[in-house]
């Protein structure tokens, strides 16, 4: 069986990296009914109705304007962080339908998982960002699950 959590062979991103690339150059992104189409045209990039199609090398280009780092401030200063810093910013995620067991197989979120996952988080020493929902717990009904 081949592991859920395995990092990808140099070949396996070279190939989602090219992928990628065609992806944005011949379907294009959409971006509908926003001035951003604007932007895209203003700066050089193909448009059509509301899809942007970035080359190669436009995609680089403009990603080498981008800063390496972001302060992140948050009200209490001594939480406030630097986004692409040296240290590593966990984020939460949201509400995924399934976990993984330790086992490898697959099931509904709990309200245990729920809670530990949001223990994890809370307890972790490295700087994160956690998302107010988790996950969806399927043992709870949904009308009611915010509640909980």
């Amino acid at each position: 069986m081949i592991s859920r959590l395995a990092p990808s062979s140099k070949d396996d991103l070279a190939k989602i990296h090219r992928a990628a690339l065609r992806l944005l150059n011949e379907a294009g992104v959409a971006f509908p009914g926003g001035p951003a189409l604007k932007v895209f045209r203003d700066h050089g990039f193909r448009t059509k109705g509301d899809l942007v199609f970035i080359t190669e090398e436009q995609l680089f280009r403009h990603l080498a304007t981008v800063p390496k780092t972001v302060p992140m401030v948050a009200r209490n200063p001594e939480k406030s962080c630097l986004l692409g810093g040296p240290a590593p910013l966990l984020f939460g995620f949201g509400a995924p339908i399934k976990i993984l067991s330790a086992d490898g197989s697959l099931h509904p979120i709990t309200t245990a998982d729920f809670q530990a996952i949001h223990k994890l988080t809370q307890t972790s020493p490295l700087p994160q960002i956690s998302s107010y929902k988790a996950t969806s717990p399927a043992d709870i009904p949904g009308q009611t699950a915010h509640l909980e």
